[in-house]
């Protein structure tokens, strides 16, 4: 038996929940997860999981990115 400790699943987000959040489309998510810009990303099955880290540190460097334009 493993001792691994798992991150809860309610610290993942579905692609279309974070599209419905920043107001997007989910295929605009899954373009910023193809092109690593949001990694990592986890596919189970059809799903795309995102976990919030992963979001929180995308958001963090586009705010970033735009305050040094």
């Amino acid at each position: 038996m493993s001792t691994e400790t798992t991150a809860p699943i309610a610290s993942y987000r579905k692609v279309k929940d974070v599209a419905r959040e920043w107001g997007v489309t989910p295929q605009h998510v899954r373009n910023l997860v193809a092109s690593g810009r949001i990694a990592p990303a986890y596919r189970v099955g059809n799903l795309i999981l995102i976990p919030q880290e992963s979001i929180s540190a995308f958001i963090e460097h586009a705010a970033v990115k735009a305050k040094a334009a």
